[in-house]
């Protein structure tokens, strides 16, 4: 939902993995690994609740 081309599946498969990492390469740079942890999943709900759809 936030253009980073996520399949939702119910799997974290390797591509979700790649694309969290890519997703905490732009908001996070400071810790990169590709688990969607709390802050990761908080950013997310951060951002998207910015955008006007969401809203």
């Amino acid at each position: 939902l936030y253009g980073y081309g996520t399949e939702i599946t119910g799997q974290f498969s390797e591509k979700t993995a790649g694309d969290v990492e890519a997703f905490q390469r732009h908001f996070r740079p400071e810790r990169v690994d590709g688990i969607a942890d709390f802050s990761t999943i908080d950013t997310l709900h951060r951002l998207l609740s910015a955008l006007p759809r969401f809203s």
